[in-house]
């Protein structure tokens, strides 16, 4: 059996009505804000990791750019009653090297999928008690 792939950061990300597109958790702490080099990943993926698009919503995305790779399932939750712009915009990721995405793609994006369709769940749950 070969070997997972390393995963590099892991990230909560949502759309924040004043601020756009925030990670509010990633791990370790500031890792898509800005690499060793300080290069700024999250501007280059954030439009990919929070989407809007019910095309989307639940589904995993591959995104490349240069040598950084985000592998991520954006989710949309709408109540026009519940949130100030009619619906909550979240995306769960990892990033990993551009080149490892062939196997981080196998090791990961099921278990995203789950977690994102968990995070929906919980967050359906709280209107209801």
């Amino acid at each position: 059996m070969a070997a997972a792939p390393p995963i590099a950061r892991a990230f909560y990300a949502e759309f924040d009505d004043t601020k756009g597109p925030v990670v509010l958790f990633d791990d370790p702490p500031g890792c898509l804000t800005a690499d060793a080099e300080g290069r700024r990943i999250w501007d280059g993926f954030s439009d990919y990791v929070i989407t809007g698009h019910a095309a989307l919503d639940g589904r995993a995305v591959r995104v490349r750019a240069g040598r950084d790779a985000v592998l991520c399932v954006p989710a949309v939750l709408r109540s026009e009653e519940k949130y100030a712009r009619n619906a909550l915009l979240f995306g769960l990721g990892v990033a990993v090297p551009g080149s490892l995405v062939p196997a981080a793609s196998g090791a990961c994006l099921a278990a995203l999928a789950r977690l994102a369709e968990t995070l929906r769940a919980m967050e359906a749950e709280t209107d209801e008690t």
